[in-house]
Order: structure tokens, then sequence, then C-alpha cells
């Protein structure tokens, strides 16, 4: 690969990076993609203070925390949290299903009328 380099200590000049020559461990993804963020100084010396707390770089610091914090997100988006009294409800509902009352058969009857059984479809 033939490039300009601006990010690293080459100064901009174009280098020969010929990857096919190299072989990578089975199983190694390569970084591919870029994020660059704008922060004020404070936050910076923030996260640098973190990150020597930790003894690793900015860039792998703000990598694991971000992640870490992106899975959080997602796991609380999707997951459905209940007490003790909760889920022993919720489990007994499941392995015990009640019989629908009047007014559910008389809903699903309505349903079927307008949108029809899975069957039909």
């Amino acid at each position: 690969m033939y490039g300009n380099c601006p990010y690293t200590a080459f100064g901009g000049y174009r280098v020969n990076f010929d990857t096919r020559s190299r072989s990578e461990p089975t199983g190694v993804s390569r970084k591919k993609s870029r994020l660059e963020v704008r922060l004020t100084e404070a936050q910076k010396r923030l996260l640098q203070s973190a990150a020597d707390v930790r003894e690793e770089s900015l860039t792998q610091f703000v990598i694991d925390v971000s992640e870490t914090a992106a899975r959080k997100e997602l796991e609380k988006a999707g997951m459905l949290v209940l007490g003790s009294k909760d889920q022993e409800a919720f489990v007994k509902a499941l392995l015990a299903p009640s019989e629908p009352n009047a007014q559910l058969s008389r809903a699903a009857g309505r349903y079927r009328k307008l949108i029809g059984s899975p069957r039909d479809r």
C-alpha cells in the first residue's frame, strides 16, 4: 500500500507499507477504523490521568472505557430487570399459563377477523 502518511513519524513522506509480505497470526483482526474526538484540555488531562493510573496509553484507555460503557448501555436497553417476586411470577406464568378469560377470547376473535390467523398466511 502506498500513500501519504500524515499521522506517522514519517512527516508526511510517501512510504511503501507492503502488507502482502507480512503474515498475521490467525484470529487477529486489524484495526481499520478511526475515531477522532475534539475535547477540552481539562477533559484530556482527566482522561490522561485515568490512563496513567491504569498504566495504559490514552488511546487504549479510551477504547477500553468506551467499549465497556457501550456494552453496558446496550445491555440496559435490551434487558428487563425484575425483582425476585416478579421473577417467580414470570416463571410460574410461563410454566403454567392460565386459561384465557372471556374478554381475552373475544379480543382474539376480533383480531382473527381483522388480521386472520397465522395459519391463513
